[in-house]
Parts: structure tokens; C-alpha cells; sequence
């Protein structure tokens, strides 16, 4: 994901796959600080949901922590039924690479399970923050969803995005491939019926 969006604009190509409108309900509460801005974010959380929605998830976005200071602040009271993400502006340490831009732990069952690195996706792609957060998040929560630790060869969940990836970010969201689609379904209502969302980690 270290290619600029410079070039990716450069030839708007590429068929991208739609997503589907219903499906099951997914509580998120999204935890940001101020430089995130606040139309980036929502921008990004409608891309996310978009995205969500080919697997057959709907996302229900809870309000998150806010405040005025520049770090993010986890929700101590969060219901155990609600994945909670973290936007950090800083580098994490601890994260080797500096084209990664966030993680999930897909075996956790509580607390913070997804952290994105907002900082490095505004440093690396500028005013298209928005759109790379969108897949981002989709793909952290594609993780927690489908409760390992994977990546696909195609589609939001590949390891890293390529140019071509990128071009079809620019006319429409890259949805999940079939198999990942076949996976979030089969786990995400288990999931639901336990009122849980699912230590190890994936990128």
C-alpha cells in the first residue's frame, strides 16, 4: 500500500464488484482523535460499510470517543457485543513496515480489536486518505469477521493492494473475493448468536 495515489489515478480501469444492501448487523464503535477530520472519517466508514454489505454484513456505527486532546481514547464501558476499532495517528511500535497501515486480533473478545494507522495513511495518500481508510477498515474487520489470521489473493482482503486496486478504489469500492464472502458468512452469525465478536493478530 505504498503506492501514491498520483499513480493510481493515473488510468481509471478495471470492472469492481458491487455489494449487496442487507444482512446481518454488525455494532462498531470507532474511537478518533480530531486530526482524523471528522468528513474523512465519515466518508470512509460509508466506503467501509459498502464494502461490508457484499459479505452480507450491515454495519451499525456507534458514536466513539472524540476529545479535544490527540490521542484517541478507548471506551472502558464498550458492550461486549460491539467490535471496537482505534484510529492512531502515531506509529505503533512493535509494527514492522512502514506500508502497513493497521491490524485486528481476530481471537480477541474484547477490548480494542482493530487499530488502523491513520497517520501513515494521511502521510501516504493525502486527500485520498478517505477512500484507503474506507478499504482498510473494511479489511481489519474483514479479519475480526472471519476470526483468523489470513489473506486473500484477491479482493480487500489481500495483503497489500496493488496499483490496479487502487485505480478501482477511485471508481468503486474492492469488495470481498467469493471465498472471503463464503467465510464471513459461515462465522459472523455464530458470532452474533454468542453476542461476541472474535490474542494473535493479522494485518
Amino acid at each position: 500500500m505504498t503506492t501514491k495515489w498520483a499513480v493510481a489515478l493515473a488510468i481509471l480501469t478495471a470492472a469492481c464488484g458491487k455489494s449487496q444492501e442487507n444482512g446481518a448487523v454488525l455494532k462498531v464503535q470507532l474511537h478518533s482523535g480530531p486530526q482524523a477530520g471528522l468528513s474523512t472519517v465519515s466518508h470512509a466508514k460509508a466506503i467501509a460499510a459498502q464494502i461490508l454489505a457484499s459479505a452480507g454484513v450491515r454495519v451499525d456505527w456507534m458514536t466513539g470517543k472524540n476529545r479535544p486532546g490527540a490521542v484517541a481514547v478507548a471506551d472502558p464501558a464498550v458492550a461486549a457485543d460491539m467490535l471496537e476499532i482505534m484510529l492512531d495517528e502515531g506509529v505503533t511500535t512493535g509494527e514492522s513496515g512502514l506500508d502497513v497501515m493497521g491490524y485486528a486480533l481476530p481471537f480477541q473478545s474484547k477490548g480494542v480489536r482493530v487499530h488502523v494507522f491513520m497517520g501513515r495513511i494521511r502521510a501516504s495518500y493525502g486527500t485520498y486518505s478517505d477512500v484507503v481508510l474506507g478499504h482498510v477498515l473494511a479489511h481489519e474487520i474483514g479479519h475480526v469477521l472471519e476470526g483468523v489470521a489470513r489473506h486473500s489473493s484477491s479482493g480487500v482482503l489481500k495483503a497489500q493492494f496493488s496499483v490496479q486496486d487502487l485505480r478501482c478504489m477511485a471508481i468503486h469500492p474492492v469488495v470481498f473475493a467469493p471465498e472471503d464472502v463464503s467465510m464471513i458468512q459461515a462465522h459472523f452469525p455464530a458470532l452474533a448468536a454468542a453476542g461476541t465478536v472474535p490474542d494473535g493478530g493479522s494485518h
